[in-house]
């Protein structure tokens, strides 16, 4: 109930045709985006690249302050977003992580991947009586 997006946005395919669509739009409405490249973060013992967009103002993004996507430097993918909201105007931070830790509104991550498994039809099959589906 909770969840600030539907179950269809989960996987790697969605959250990298997201975090694709964003950067373009910024760019083709060359939005005052400072972005930075982290070369050596680590994240659960992967080695990553972190891209890090922060938005100098809330007309850039209403929903982000700033946004982390950290890249695994072996798979190229990203393994974990962190996305920052904008603090209430009257808040005082005494430095940027705590600014960060007030705001963090987003956090995915994924471990353990497993590529090129083998899966069938009826993995994905709604129906599938070993899921327990209720409708």
């Amino acid at each position: 109930s909770e969840a600030r997006h539907p179950v269809t946005m989960v996987g790697l395919i969605k959250l990298c045709d997201e975090i694709t669509v964003r950067r373009k739009q910024e760019l083709a409405q060359r939005l005052p985006v400072r972005c930075r490249l982290v070369e050596n973060e680590v994240v659960n013992d992967r080695p990553c690249y972190g891209f890090v967009s922060t938005y100098l103002d809330r007309k850039c993004s209403e929903d982000y302050r700033k946004s982390i996507q950290y890249v695994d430097k072996e798979w190229l993918f990203p393994i974990c977003v962190k996305n920052y909201g904008w603090p209430e105007a009257k808040q005082k931070f005494a430095d940027d992580n705590a600014l960060d830790e007030a705001t963090l509104i987003e956090h995915y991550a994924y471990s353990e991947l497993q590529f090129n498994q083998k899966l069938a039809a009826k993995d994905f099959d709604r129906t599938n009586e070993a899921y327990s589906f209720h409708r």
